[in-house]
């Protein structure tokens, strides 16, 4: 579950260590799916008990959005074959977490 970075502020090594697990995190979940091809459209859904207003969903993607630029083989996250989507599902706290779609983009 990503969190949203307005939060409590904490030290800049609580930070670098929450980003760092959650790329960490990212990453070793898309060991076990296949790369797709480019074009595509990324999008992700935050499932929690609570909804964050849009800009904070953005910004508690940007170390998994991160990650999965890295995993694509992309330069940077800015790359035009791929567009990022986000969105929100409401979940029961014990089933909180992340979902990534891959979906082919014509």
């Amino acid at each position: 579950l990503v969190n949203s970075p307005n939060g409590p502020h904490s030290h800049w090594a609580v930070k670098n260590r929450r980003v760092r697990r959650d790329r960490d995190a990212t990453a070793l979940m898309l060991t076990q799916v296949k790369r797709p091809e480019l074009p595509l459209v990324v999008t992700f859904v935050r499932e929690a008990p609570r909804p964050l207003d849009d800009d904070n969903n953005v910004a508690a993607f940007k170390a998994t959005r991160d990650a999965v630029a890295t995993w694509l083989g992309l330069p940077n996250d800015r790359d035009p074959r791929v567009s990022w989507r986000y969105e929100q599902a409401k979940a029961p706290r014990k089933r909180a977490g992340t979902l990534i779609r891959f979906e082919r983009r014509e």
